[in-house]
């Protein structure tokens, strides 16, 4: 690799150990609760944990990828665009397929139409569209598949449009793409069936990765500091906790009243939840730093975060039929074992190698505002 792709390459060669900590946190609120949940163990509140992970999965998504787009926006060369493209594709969608091709097979989806709305990420683009919805989980991932595509399209006809490039402009775009699919999901969602038809539908629910570029704007404005106070992180975690008990708490009314108005305000407060969640996460970085052994740890849970959230609903089903005549907790065991190695394999045998593959990007013409707070990310 030259030293000016190398440069342009910098967003990729480091990691954030608490972002790879929240990432892998949210994978497993995601895998853990789903096993119950196929089990009919508390499904109300495995269902409300698993739904605020995934609002945590986009913001996060949206917060590591803004540096990759902002470097596209400000490096001269169109072609940057198409690269973050392949970029994208070549993390996410061979695991993808995998994973798709091995539920169908179990499910006998094979070559169904069902398969093919799936495999192009068009199953709920505007409302759910397959006959048998077999794997639920790739909602969210058609939710960022769009978003790498239609959001940095934007930012870039918006510039050319404006002739403005700075990052406030930037900036003031994506808070106007927020606003525009609030109004839209709130005047033409179908709120009678709001977790089908608005939840987890792609141009209801595109605005909520678009929160994480905003808060990659606002904390690159922010003069980094070479240590946070504890008072600093106590306010930070009281932000978080304030917004995550009125995320449950939204979420538990939509559950078990129906609440309308909980539904509009769910896909506005999970998000910035999710946003001062990062933020409170960036604050212990030093903290992880002082423990490398934990520090590596962190970096294993990112790695296999991904991988974690394709299968886990294939080795759930196998684990369940295998060993139906045995209690839930060694089945539990058993499912999470499997599903941890299963994950560290896949992600140095197939994952790894398509990774350092992937083509760099081209030298920028002026650098973005600098920030060490949002590198590329394995999951996203």
């Amino acid at each position: 690799m030259s030293t000016a792709s190398a440069q342009a390459e910098s967003p990729a060669l480091h990691r954030v150990a608490s972002l790879d900590l929240l990432r892998g946190i949210a994978a497993f609120s995601v895998v853990i609760p789903h096993f119950f949940v196929y089990n009919g163990i508390n499904q109300t509140v495995c269902e409300s944990i698993s739904s605020i992970a995934v609002e945590i999965f986009f913001v996060l998504s949206g917060f590591v990828l803004s540096s990759q787009i902002i470097l596209c926006l400000n490096s001269g060369a169109s072609r940057n665009i198409y690269i973050f493209l392949y970029r994208r594709w070549m993390r996410t969608i061979p695991p993808y397929l995998i994973a798709l091709l091995s539920i169908s097979i179990l499910y006998n989806q094979f070559l169904t139409a069902d398969f093919f709305k799936y495999m192009l990420y068009i199953q709920n683009f505007a409302f759910l569209s397959v006959t048998l919805d077999y794997y639920q989980v790739s909602w969210s991932l058609s939710v960022e598949e769009w978003y790498y595509i239609l959001f940095p399209l934007l930012l870039v006809a918006a510039s050319s449009l404006s002739r403005r490039t700075s990052p406030g402009w930037h900036c003031l775009v994506a808070v106007g793409f927020i606003v525009f699919i609030t109004v839209l999901r709130s005047t033409v969602g179908n709120f009678d069936n709001w977790g089908q038809d608005v939840r987890r539908c792609v141009i209801f629910r595109i605005d909520s990765i678009a929160y994480g570029f905003v808060l990659y704007f606002l904390l690159s404005q922010i003069r980094p500091s070479q240590h946070t106070t504890p008072g600093q992180i106590f306010q930070r975690g009281l932000a978080v906790s304030a917004l995550g008990a009125a995320t449950v708490t939204l979420i538990y009314s939509i559950g078990a009243q129906n609440a309308e108005l909980a539904k509009h305000l769910f896909p506005i407060i999970a998000p910035l939840f999710g946003a001062t969640l990062i933020w409170f996460m960036l604050s212990l970085d030093g903290l992880i730093a002082r423990w490398p052994s934990f520090r590596s740890f962190c970096y294993f849970l990112g790695q296999i975060s991904y991988s974690a959230y394709l299968f886990h609903i294939v080795i759930a089903v196998v684990v369940n039929n295998l060993l139906a005549g045995y209690d839930l907790a060694p089945r539990f065991l058993v499912y999470i074992a499997v599903a941890i190695l299963f994950c560290w394999f896949f992600y140095h045998t197939f994952e790894k190698p398509i990774l350092a593959a992937r083509p760099s990007f081209l030298p920028r013409r002026r650098s973005p505002p600098a920030t060490s707070l949002a590198p590329e990310t394995p999951r996203t």
